[in-house]
């Protein structure tokens, strides 16, 4: 079997295996201002401090006052339910796994172009039918974060519309991405406030 080291911040990432292991504490990086791939490394951070790299350039460790931030948004979120660390050990997980499956099509990884009409047109309609009925998302996890704010779904029931969208998504996405898309999955409009 063949594996590859990658030094990845303040840790080396085992790539065969998507294994973290830790190597040294950096003072700027993932797991700094927030956990992204490893919470007990996050946590463990010392007072904020004031660094500077090879460069001379100033580096920010955010120290304590990030962590407690991080601990009362979890507690926030516990409160709302249980299943709120086994839902962020599966972010920090795909958090992980999921970059080493994607691949950018531009070099900077994603395209910004006006809506087709065929596209836009339907969802606006419909959006501006049914906004008002948007439902909050019931999910309690650190990914959708209803805990904090309230996040809505306006779904679109109609598969008739579902698959008239994706339809007209595809060849632009097509196009762009030079590949042949299957479907893939939609199913309505999603509301975040603050």
């Amino acid at each position: 079997m063949n594996l590859c080291l990658v030094p990845f911040a303040s840790q080396l990432l085992l790539l065969s295996t998507a294994i973290l292991l830790p190597i040294i504490v950096t003072p700027y990086g993932l797991d700094v201002s927030w956990p992204i791939h490893d919470k007990e490394a996050f946590l463990q951070q010392e007072n904020a401090t004031l660094d500077h790299d090879d460069d001379g350039g100033e580096l920010y460790n955010f120290g304590q006052d990030r962590v407690k931030a991080y601990q009362e948004y979890m507690k926030r979120c516990t409160e709302a339910s249980k299943s709120c660390f086994r839902s962020e050990t599966a972010v920090m997980r795909n958090n992980i796994n999921t970059p080493m499956t994607i691949r950018n099509y531009t070099d900077l990884g994603f395209k910004k172009v006006r809506a087709p009409e065929g596209l836009y047109a339907p969802l606006k309609e419909f959006w501006d039918a049914n906004r008002q009925g948007c439902q909050p998302i019931k999910i309690h996890s650190t990914l959708y974060n209803v805990f904090e704010g309230t996040t809505k779904i306006c779904d679109i029931k109609s598969k008739k519309i579902i698959s008239s969208l994706m339809e007209e998504a595809k060849t632009p996405l097509e196009e762009w991405s030079g590949q042949k898309l299957d479907p893939g999955l939609a199913n309505g409009i999603r509301v975040y406030t603050e």
